[in-house]
């Protein structure tokens, strides 16, 4: 298999203008879209957050906003981009993620830092490069 011609390609996404950038870089890695699997992931609730009470009516429908969003962004863009939307630890949920379809890449970006923390990658991006288990590029700011 060719470096530029991925079957399954894995792109997260925290919903950030930024964000968005990486799926265009890993389109360069796909024939067709529907190699594509963006994924969100939506960080789990901390029940003391809500003053220690969720109640048994309490929805959270932040995954279903989430997709909405993300299909009306990507989708209409990029027509035949699969949209997944989970929830968990972002890192762990999207290398998870990609070892589970068997991606063949992982694009994401890394948020730019200043002072000491520019000698390190995000946290999220520094957890998938270690937990994966296919090739990941990190995309860093045109500001950096």
């Amino acid at each position: 298999m060719s470096w530029t011609d991925k079957q399954k390609v894995v792109v997260p996404v925290d919903l950030s203008e930024f964000s968005y950038s990486a799926v265009k870089v890993a389109g360069d890695f796909v024939s067709d879209n529907n190699k594509l699997h963006v994924i969100h992931v939506v960080r789990e609730l901390n029940p003391n957050a809500l003053g220690g009470y969720l109640g048994k009516e309490y929805t959270d429908n932040r995954p279903r906003v989430c997709q909405d969003l993300l299909n009306e962004k990507i989708c209409s863009e990029l027509p035949g981009v699969h949209i997944y939307v989970e929830h968990g630890d972002p890192g762990i949920t999207i290398a998870g993620f990609a070892t589970r379809i068997q991606a063949d890449l992982i694009v994401m970006n890394s948020h730019g830092r200043r002072g000491m923390k520019q000698h390190m990658i995000g946290s999220v991006a520094e957890r998938v490069l270690r937990l994966a288990k296919c090739p990941v590029l990190i995309c860093k700011s045109e500001a950096e």
